[in-house]
């Protein structure tokens, strides 16, 4: 009840929020005046990205067989993890998973656990890129080797850092310790998830820094950084449902920083967060296009 409440507030006070500093018709008249060629070039980009990532999870789960099946999964799973609060879309994941590939949910949480470290890791590592090219700030450079070597050290050491949490007898440790074993003991599989993460989020981010330049006077080194703070908001461990205010919230505190105009960054935030919710709508409805397959018995992990 309480959560309802504060939720429809957030989204009242958002619509209020906007209306008194930038005004509604305002804010969405740059659809009006935007070239439908970039915007479907855009939106192209972003259909490449659901096809990268639903590629890393053919190539991390050896069970999904068949790409377009992974790719109507990933479409569904897209769509509930746009929409639902506090990230609990992702429990559809497992479900999905086990009804699609009978895989087990221990393995397919621990995977999706994996998918989504390398997914904020990724994404603080092409910002701290963005911000080494963009300023003179020496402590960038050491900042960002040290954060590009953590997941290497972290599959070198896999077996230690399983370790640590074997022999504990408490619950918290017994259910790390089963999540790690789920994951897959090849280290050359762990690098190449990464090697598709990073692909995604290149490609995912340029497209909505294109879309931050066609809906705002911004120049694209900057809205890399309005599209990496809005998608990193997606990523922390609290969200509002379908990520209104906070992904805004999100491109605004990315960009303002760098001088961008406030009713800018607004305008922005808000018509690129549409965007997304829209391209997420859109890729559920191409769901009917991709075969649904048979459900099987549980895979034994990995």
């Amino acid at each position: 009840m309480w959560l309802k409440i504060a939720y429809g507030s957030l989204v009242l006070g958002l619509v209020a929020a906007v209306e008194l500093t930038v005004g509604w018709t305002r804010l969405l008249e740059p659809w009006t005046r935007a070239a439908p060629g970039a915007i479907f070039g855009a939106a192209l980009l972003v259909l490449l990205t659901y096809v990268l990532r639903s590629a890393r999870l053919y190539r991390f789960f050896g069970d999904c067989n068949d790409l377009r099946s992974c790719i109507r999964l990933f479409l569904v799973h897209n769509v509930f993890v746009n929409i639902l609060p506090v990230h609990s879309g992702d429990v559809s994941f497992p479900i999905l998973m086990k009804r699609y590939f009978g895989v087990s949910v221990n393995r397919s949480v621990s995977g999706l656990l994996w998918l989504r470290y390398l997914d904020f890791h990724t994404l603080i590592l092409i910002a701290l890129v963005a911000l080494w090219l963009a300023t003179p700030w020496m402590w960038v450079a050491p900042l960002l080797v040290g954060w590009i070597v953590v997941p290497i050290l972290t599959v070198m050491y896999w077996d230690t850092c399983s370790g640590l949490f074997d022999g504990h007898d408490n619950r918290a440790s017994r259910m790390v310790s089963n999540l790690l074993k789920a994951l897959p003991t090849s280290r050359r599989l762990l690098f190449e998830s990464w090697g598709w993460t990073a692909l995604n989020w290149s490609v995912k981010l340029l497209s909505f820094a294109w879309i931050l330049t066609i809906f705002t006077p911004i120049d694209f080194a900057d809205s890399m950084f309005g599209a990496a703070g809005g998608e990193l908001s997606t990523v922390l461990p609290v969200n509002a449902p379908a990520g209104v205010g906070t992904y805004e919230a999100g491109v605004i505190a990315a960009v303002t920083p760098l001088g961008v105009r406030l009713h800018h960054a607004i305008i922005g935030g808000v018509n690129l967060h549409l965007f997304v919710l829209g391209m997420s709508i859109i890729g559920g409805l191409l769901t009917f296009a991709f075969p649904r397959p048979v459900a099987r018995e549980s895979s034994a992990a990995a």
